[in-house]
């Protein structure tokens, strides 16, 4: 069940900034330090305070969420466009999950205080984002429903 509690949020770039005006893309990429990693590279680990946000602008990256008996499996493959630690790091909390590149990869990081002051100035991308956060907390609870009744009419 606990694999339930920390999957990881799905936030795509597209989701966040459609339709905003160019001068908030501008404000989101002047905040981006964008690096290249080989395949192996470890972006993030479980339980690792969240330092900020890192978008894949090319590659796949591995997640990896921790299971029932305390290893980890992947829980899935992330692509270009995702954003990954955005609920961890707005809450200030560990990443609930390990993130580690699949392949040669591009990805952009933004600190946690530099995407604070970016909500606070972009507060359309505010909103999208409590939207989507609110979304993923639904999910997870009907998931969380769906496990327990599943679990009581098996016992």
């Amino acid at each position: 069940m606990k694999g339930i509690l920390t999957e990881p949020l799905h936030v795509l770039y597209k989701d966040l900034f459609t339709d905003l005006a160019s001068t908030a893309i501008e404000a989101f990429q002047a905040i981006q330090l964008t690096a290249s990693y080989g395949p192996g590279a470890v972006l993030f680990a479980e339980d690792q305070m969240a330092s900020g946000i890192f978008l894949i602008q090319t590659g796949r990256v591995k997640l990896f969420a921790p299971s029932v008996d305390a290893s980890s499996i992947q829980a899935r493959m992330a692509g270009p466009g995702e954003i990954l630690g955005v609920a961890e790091a707005m809450a200030a909390s560990a990443y609930r999950a390990a993130a580690q590149t699949a392949e040669p990869s591009r990805i952009s990081f933004i600190s946690r205080e530099d995407f604070g002051y970016f909500l606070s100035h972009q507060r359309s991308v505010a909103f999208r984002l409590v939207q989507l956060l609110s979304s993923d907390l639904s999910g997870t609870l009907e998931r969380l429903r769906t496990t327990l009744a599943r679990s009581h009419w098996e016992n």
